[in-house]
């Protein structure tokens, strides 16, 4: 698969799956022709590292311009030497974080479903996580969760569940302007690549195309 890194620009209009008929880009990177690309389907990936889901549309806010909640968070290994500093986020390599770079086989043993829920206020959302057992399915009792992460208590609970899981010292990071609910802006995104933030003067928002 060609994977591609895309700056966002923020828009209005929402990304959108449409049936039958996909909206439809031309993209050359390179000045190379690659043909015509079609969007056959959305997914988001909240926590870095964890499975995504698929969701059915989203929208590109005109203040931040980021793929909603997408690698919002992540999973940073206290002993990796680096420090996240959520006022002032800087893009790291992720050998420093607890994912599927790190610890593949591990991870692939969780199943995980992450849901917003808004409410008059949108900045009041919840931002649930809740993880399975892989084997047992989502039939069974959760081992993690609903946790909120909006809010530091269910961060610190998920850190000391994957500090637990994986025998090192996690924390769950997050980009942040308050020091009590995360806000509706998302500005920051724990990317894969540091090509895309260093053509972009630290912007570190991509959408990722397969």
């Amino acid at each position: 698969s060609l994977i591609f890194f895309l700056t966002i620009i923020p828009s209005s209009q929402p990304l959108s799956s449409p049936k039958p008929h996909p909206m439809k880009y031309t993209f050359q990177p390179d000045h190379k022709t690659y043909g015509d690309m079609r969007i056959t389907s959305l997914h988001r990936y909240a926590i870095k590292g964890l499975s995504g889901e698929s969701v059915p549309n989203m929208k590109l806010n005109g203040g931040d311009g980021t793929f909603e909640d997408d690698r919002r968070f992540a999973l940073l290994y206290d002993t990796s030497g680096e420090r996240f500093d959520g006022e002032d986020p800087r893009w790291l390599h992720k050998e420093n974080f607890l994912c599927a770079f790190t610890a593949p086989e591990l991870l692939a043993t969780l199943e995980t479903e992450y849901r917003v829920e808004t409410h008059d206020n949108n900045d009041d959302a919840r931002r649930l996580l809740t993880i399975w057992n892989r084997k047992l399915g989502r039939s069974s009792t959760p081992i993690l969760g609903p946790t909120d992460l909006a809010c530091p208590s269910g961060r610190e609970e998920t850190s000391q569940y994957f500090t637990e899981l994986c025998g090192r010292n996690v924390q769950c990071v997050v980009a942040s302007d308050s020091d009590t609910r995360l806000s509706n802006r998302h500005s920051h995104q724990f990317g894969n690549t540091s090509s895309g933030v260093k053509n972009n003067e630290g912007d570190t928002r991509t959408i990722h195309i397969i």
